[in-house]
């Protein structure tokens, strides 16, 4: 199948090719300039006061832990002490205490912030721990979603995890933001300014890392002026590969940036950068699955003789796999061999109920470092992205930047259905459902299972294709004026911004394509090939699982679309205006925004093929004519800063977003989920201490969000409801024209948050040897209007479908009441699970300046989450209380070692440093959600002690 392609980044050589042009051909004064002989004379430049311009922070004006300015607040260069926005700041040398390598590293200090693991609605999927991306709530709230992935760079929003190799600090934002973005998620974001080519000064740096997990890592930054304060160029380097402490899970990261920088003029610069990403990686799912084995176990492994009828799960833990056709490949059978599994047995937990089966918790049974996704997933990505930024000062007052950027990603993604991950033993000891056998002569309906009481592994490929391009261009202007003691100092800024997004995708499930089950129905599941593998529970780890598709083609079988493939567009205009007002010798600080953003979108809809595949009789679902909308919106931020005295200041921070909908994600009946709106609310205070040594903030804030959503499994809502057409088709209630028009998409559900709680944050440098952080949040986050538009839907089709009184449509309809119920109606007012109430961190790190021990640095962290909502003691809203979780600390240290050493008549800057993140290698499991007398039901596992040593050099 042929797959779009919508552009393609600018590779590194070519850009290198363009600046080196661009210096060749610069004006004759910059060449007489170049070639002056000695001691010629020439103009000094202030370079500080040309490079530093209001759109830009200088990580070198950070000390320590302490950063004094911040662009996260306004978009401009803002002293943080009066910022009303809440935000943090992590330093360089934060970074490198820590041993950060991505956002997601950084996030694990982050206050009132958390990483998602792959559950959706507090149970377990892991869809998403197929993204390059990992999801970070704050507040309880995501910062990821739609376009945004909660990380920016420059600002622009960034669908890439972010590394550490070619950046310097890091601004953490939390709660909506109009003047950062007017569209983004109410969460937050990760902003981050990439490392310019600096005209200044040549530097070398590069560093190796290795540790646990067969881990290496290797960096390198190099910058070159190439003509003196006028031209340069920057070249960073990554090479970072990774195992885990399971089987099949690693990381592979390469990635190339190139910058350049031009001063055309004393008053004029162009930065130009260019990256190039390829990231290979597969994260496994943090758990085990549900617990279907267990009951049978203690039964004592009853066997079957005859087919089971019974969908619900005997006090034996027994049930049959399918009330329709099953055909599955077993592994390790010939590759034309299939077997209908549709009556035959399977073993199951007796509460029948997926909110209410625990996962497997007992790893003398199952081990807990069993991926039973087998070797088959995993996610190949790659990333391009190209920015200009071309800054003027047209008065010492006026700045103006324009900025443009292409963004190019693709991703090839090989995995499971998330929810279907789950170990069960085969009761069945004869195989019923034989084929009659050629020559059409009566044959045996069942065979001997050679696989009779083995546990096994059986699930659906899934292959998703995605390709996005995005381009932005941005005008911004900053004015600046002093209208005296009485009427103030202002610093003015308008924006005006262009986005455009093109994203293509498309699901492809593997399907039987010669001999379909349901020909007349493509998109029906029990088209899909499932395949099944047997392993032995006490045999190597690494064959505990899904073996690997890859190993085994199957004849008359192919990835087939799941749905129509998606071809949208996004088109973004934006116009913002921001003021900073400063009175009474800047005591008091008045910021605000005002931020209009006008969308227009072109999103696909499905047409079917008339081409007829294989044994089918209904073509394929193709992509189709688009259907054009759109949505604006003003957004507005409010702030004030009050500096009561030089050291203690109250504020005030009112803002407001919206934010546009998760790509590709539909609702009942296919209906694109709506756009989400936050608001928040954030009253407190600041101190300065020790002359901007110490800084500490509190405040209490309200975070709401309206229209949120989030993914739900195909196989949990769309596929039921899918079924119940096409077996209304089947049995000729309804016409085949009128199955195809109620046939719907649905992986996703919407609802509104509430959050509210307090946020502490200390950053010290209390000596210049001793740094310290450390931070404290409450945090209590309310579901209401949970999937309001899947319960109508249902209910306008329910009478319709029970009046059927056919088997299977009843089945299917309890099977989605039973999800839908307790993720939606029960769930209706309660506090979001998974969300810890209290969260803290703590980083601190001592270097010896003098004695013997100079030169020595050592640090300890502690991570520290109380209080997580696990569920409720009832489902009766006027009595059920809130169950929690107890505590979990994780320590983490580092010790280091810095030197000087002369080498080839140059001297290096030499360090060593090791760290280990959860010193104590805490093990325990961390629970998720509890059942109603307190008994853990799901939880994750810990990543064991990790240990890396890096050396760094740099001259």
């Amino acid at each position: 199948m042929r797959i779009l392609t919508i552009g393609r980044s600018v590779p590194v050589f070519t850009f290198a090719a363009t600046l080196a042009a661009l210096a060749l051909s610069s004006p004759a004064k910059l060449l007489a300039q170049s070639l002056a002989p000695a001691g010629a004379a020439t103009k000094t430049v202030d370079v500080d006061t040309v490079e530093l311009t209001p759109f830009e922070v200088r990580a070198d004006r950070d000390t320590g832990y302490v950063g004094l300015d911040a662009t996260s607040g306004s978009r401009l260069n803002t002293a943080v002490k009066d910022t009303p926005a809440s935000l943090s700041i992590f330093t360089a040398e934060f970074l490198q205490d820590i041993g950060a390598t991505s956002v997601e590293d950084i996030s694990k200090y982050a206050m009132n912030t958390d990483a998602d693991i792959g559950f959706i609605s507090a149970l377990p999927n892991g869809n998403s721990l197929m993204n390059p991306t990992s999801g970070i709530t704050s507040r309880g709230l995501p910062t990821g979603g739609g376009s945004a992935s909660g990380r920016t760079v420059n600002f622009f929003s960034y669908n890439f995890e972010i590394d550490t190799y070619n950046i310097e600090r890091v601004e953490f934002s939390r709660g909506p933001n109009a003047i950062l973005f007017g569209i983004g998620q109410a969460g937050g974001s990760f902003n981050t300014q990439s490392r310019t080519a600096d005209v200044r000064r040549t530097i070398y740096t590069g560093s190796l890392r290795t540790g646990s997990f067969d881990a290496f890592r290797a960096t390198v930054d190099v910058n070159q002026p190439i003509v003196k304060d006028k031209l340069a160029l920057r070249i960073d380097g990554v090479m970072d590969r990774k195992g885990g402490w399971r089987p099949w899970e690693y990381s592979n990261n390469r990635r190339a940036y190139l910058a350049g920088r031009y001063r055309i003029t004393a008053k004029t610069t162009l930065d130009v950068e260019s990256e190039s990403a390829l990231y290979d990686f597969r994260r496994p799912r943090p758990y085990l699955g549900p617990d279907h084995i267990t009951a049978w176990l203690a039964a004592g492994r009853p066997l079957l003789d005859a087919p089971i009828t019974s969908s619900t799960p005997s006090a034996q833990g027994l049930r049959r796999v399918s009330s329709a056709n099953w055909w599955s490949y077993i592994e390790g059978t010939p590759v034309t061999s299939r077997q209908n599994f549709f009556n035959l047995g399977r073993t199951a937990n007796p509460a029948n109920d997926s909110t209410k089966t625990p996962m497997i918790q007992d790893f003398s049974l199952v081990p807990r470092r069993a991926v039973l996704g087998g070797p088959g997933p995993g996610n190949s990505a790659k990333f391009g992205n190209t920015s200009a930024f071309l800054r003027h000062e047209f008065t010492r007052d006026l700045h103006v930047e324009l900025a443009v950027t292409r963004q190019i990603y693709h991703s090839d993604q090989r995995d499971l259905n998330g929810p279907d991950m789950i170990i069960y033993f085969d009761p069945n000891r004869f195989l019923w459902n034989q084929p009659t056998p050629a020559g059409g002569l009566p044959g045996p309906r069942s065979i001997p299972n050679p696989n009779a009481g083995r546990p096994y592994v059986e699930n659906y490929m899934q292959f998703r294709l995605q390709e996005d391009r995005r381009d932005g261009a941005r005008l911004t202007a900053a004015y600046g004026i002093d209208l005296g003691r009485i009427f103030g100092k202002h610093l003015l800024a308008g924006m005006g911004d262009r986005w455009e997004q093109k994203s293509w995708s498309s699901t492809f499930v593997e399907q039987w394509i010669t001999s379909p089950n349901a020909p007349a129905a493509p998109e029906d599941a029990s088209n899909y090939v499932y395949r099944r593998s047997y392993f032995d529970l006490n045999g190597p780890v690494e064959n505990i699982g899904l073996r690997d598709y890859r190993l085994t083609p199957l004849p008359g079988v192919g990835f087939v679309q799941k749905n129509a493939p998606a071809y949208n567009r996004y088109y973004l205009d934006a116009w913002m205006a921001a003021t900073q007002s400063k009175f009474f010798k800047d005591r008091l600080v008045f910021t605000t925004g005002w931020r209009h953003d006008y969308l227009y979108s072109k999103l696909s809809t499905s047409v079917r093929s008339a081409e007829r595949v294989g044994g089918y009789t209904q073509g394929f679902q193709l992509t189709g004519p688009a259907v054009s909308n759109h949505v604006e919106g003003s957004t507005v931020t409010k702030g004030v800063v009050l500096h009561v005295t030089d050291w203690v200041s109250l504020l005030a921070n009112r803002s407001t977003n919206f934010a546009l909908p998760a790509l590709n994600q539909k609702t009942l009946p296919n209906n694109p989920v709506p756009q989400p709106r936050g608001k928040t609310e954030d009253f407190g205070a600041q101190l300065n201490l020790l002359q901007n040594r110490l800084t500490a903030r509190v405040v209490y804030y309200q975070t709401t969000v309206q229209d949120n959503s989030t993914s739900v499994g195909t196989g949990n809502v769309q596929d039921h409801v899918n079924n119940i057409w096409n077996r209304l088709a089947t049995l000729g209630l309804i016409s085949t024209a009128r199955r195809d028009q109620e046939l719907v998409q649905a992986n996703a559900y919407n609802f509104d948050n509430a959050s509210q709680g307090w946020e502490a944050e200390v950053v010290a440098n209390p000596t210049p040897s001793w740094r310290v952080m450390a931070n404290l949040a409450t945090n209590k986050t309310a579901w209401t209007n949970v999937g309001t538009a899947m319960i109508q839907y249902l209910d306008a089709h329910r009478a319709e479908w029970t009046t059927s009184r056919d088997a299977t449509v009843l089945d299917q309809l309890l099977q989605t009441d039973n999800f839908v119920g307790p993720r939606f109606s029960l769930v209706e007012g309660t506090l979001l699970q998974i969300s810890p109430k209290w969260s803290g961190n703590l980083r601190t790190n001592y270097s010896f300046r003098e004695t013997a021990l100079k030169g020595v640095s050592a640090g300890a962290g502690a991570r520290w989450r109380n209080g997580t909502v696990l569920g409720y003691t009832s489902t009766d809203p006027a009595t059920r209380q809130p169950i929690r979780s107890g505590s979990t600390t994780l320590i983490d240290a580092n010790i280091g070692y810095r030197n000087r050493a002369k080498l080839f008549n140059r001297m290096i800057n030499w360090s060593l440093q090791v760290n280990a993140n959860n010193l104590l290698n805490n093990q325990r499991l961390i629970p998720q959600t509890a059942a109603p007398n307190g008994s853990i039901l799901n939880y994750r596992f810990q990543t064991p002690r990790e240990v890396f040593v890096t050396s760094t050099f740099s001259f």
